[in-house]
């Protein structure tokens, strides 16, 4: 077993760019070259590895990466629940998770205080990319033409007052959110509303989802930077259980100096 998972981790690290044969694997894990092609066969016959026909060389298999999947999209969702319960019981405002699917932003985890009837949010929830401060973080990582192809399917959607007015305005909005780490909107998807948004990111420093926290924007302005370094602090947790690290700390609002949020998107 041992043997086994010291060659999925060698073909899944970051240093196979890949496949590798079996001598190369024997040499690099410092294993007898015979173990090591029994090992292969194993892992072959149960799709954790695959063998290319014409090479004969070994990489990470495609049954390998469905499990993956399901065990990093199940550890998303269960550390999403307590870190937005967390969250909200600490800022005392609506706390959620999103993740994209096609071209809209829903949202897998949410969370507000008991006595703020008004502001619980709910699970499967879909919300606009362009004008939710989560919606725009889970831009953070598209070129211009995709952000472009994705608004093309559903529109610039939003009933706020300084909701984007056009495409160009978004990627400017996206552009100016990901320089420094995190987003806010400011009564884009509704009126008198200000959402703070902060990117979680997998193990490759991909965006694989968005926290958010929202409320309205006279209480929500009034601890503006403690909101900001807790929802960094928050998605930074997740980030940590999913294996990753943001490669690009945000910047962070100095001390006696608030955040400006009197236009949209600042």
């Amino acid at each position: 077993m041992h043997r086994a998972l010291a060659i999925l981790e060698l073909l899944g690290s970051d240093e196979v760019n890949g496949s590798l044969g079996v001598v190369e694997i024997a040499r690099r894990l410092g294993r007898d070259k015979s173990q090591v092609s029994r090992a292969l066969r194993m892992l072959a016959d149960i799709g954790f590895v695959d063998r290319e026909p014409r090479t004969l060389r070994y990489r990470i298999g495609t049954r390998l990466f469905a499990v993956a999947a399901k065990a990093v999209d199940r550890r998303l969702r269960e550390e999403s629940e307590q870190v937005t319960a967390r969250l909200a019981a600490l800022l005392g405002e609506r706390v959620e998770v999103l993740v994209r699917c096609g071209a809209e932003a829903v949202t897998i985890s949410s969370s507000a205080p008991g006595q703020m009837l008004l502001a619980v949010g709910w699970v499967g929830r879909t919300q606009p990319l362009a004008s939710t401060a989560a919606g725009r973080c889970l831009l953070f990582d598209s070129e211009d033409e995709e952000i472009a192809r994705l608004l093309a399917v559903v529109g610039i959607e939003g009933s706020g007052p300084q909701v984007p007015r056009s495409l160009d305005e978004v990627v400017q909005r996206v552009r100016a959110d990901s320089a420094r780490g995190f987003s806010i909107c400011v009564q884009e998807s509704d009126r008198e509303f200000l959402a703070v948004g902060v990117p979680v990111r997998d193990v490759h420093a991909r965006t694989v989802a968005g926290l958010q926290v929202c409320g309205p924007q006279r209480r929500m302005e009034e601890a503006m930077d403690e909101t900001i370094r807790q929802s960094i602090a928050a998605a930074q947790v997740i980030s940590a259980a999913l294996g990753g690290a943001d490669g690009r700390p945000p910047t962070l609002p100095s001390e006696g100096r608030r955040v400006g949020t009197g236009k949209a998107g600042a």
